[in-house]
């Protein structure tokens, strides 16, 4: 049986909150250089009204701050058309990633698989963390979760163990509810798949630059 406590506490110090000038959301961090770049993946309605506006990152008990007049110290790269987008942030003291990303070669997401994700819910202080199952594969980039997702948590990662450990698989990206006459009913949690956010391709360099290589066609 898995101990989820020992994984939550593996991934947690590379999830962060996002905070804007209208709220917040999740994101965890996916890489790191060894000098000053991370990257954050998150979903792009995260920050979709925070373009050209300051927003901070909350790390553990420290809060940084991005985009301010003046400063070049992010680089926004939304994913194709997905609600998905990876944030380039110029900050050596934000955390290393630990846990990495799920790649296509190891265990394929199936129906019926164990997943759990982690996020800051509007309605509770700190991260919290969330557990269902996949419902469906709806296509080569998305699945279906049969849990909830509510507001604060979108954009957080969704992990599961493999045998090579564990692996983040996706980003929460949406809730869908099952709305009747009377109101909504518990729905389905949309994840994006992680491979998103290989397509995004960070190559830093040793003179302190670096580039940004999209690899979807």
């Amino acid at each position: 049986m898995a101990d989820w406590n020992d994984v939550v506490t593996q991934i947690a110090p590379q999830v962060v909150k996002i905070e804007t000038h209208d709220g917040w959301g999740t994101g965890f961090i996916v890489y790191g250089a060894d000098n000053w770049v991370r990257t954050i993946a998150t979903a792009y309605y995260v920050i979709e009204n925070a373009y050209g506006k300051p927003f901070s990152i909350v790390s553990g008990d420290r809060k940084f701050s991005f985009g301010r007049p003046g400063r070049k110290d992010v680089f926004t790269a939304r994913i194709g058309e997905l609600d998905a987008v990876t944030l380039v942030l110029i900050r050596r003291d934000l955390p290393m990633p630990i846990v990495p990303l799920l790649e296509r070669h190891e265990t394929p997401l199936a129906v019926g698989m164990e997943i759990r994700w982690l996020g800051f819910p509007r309605i509770a202080e700190g991260l919290c963390f969330f557990s269902g199952r996949v419902s469906a594969i709806v296509d080569d980039i998305h699945f279906l979760v049969d849990g909830t997702a509510i507001h604060g948590v979108s954009g957080g990662p969704a992990f599961c163990i493999t045998e090579h450990g564990p692996r983040i698989v996706g980003s929460i990206t949406a809730y869908l509810p099952n709305r009747v006459e009377d109101g909504p009913l518990p729905g389905l949690s949309f994840v994006t798949h992680a491979a998103a956010h290989r397509d995004i391709d960070v190559k830093a360099t040793s003179n302190n630059t670096f580039f940004i290589a999209n690899r979807v066609p």
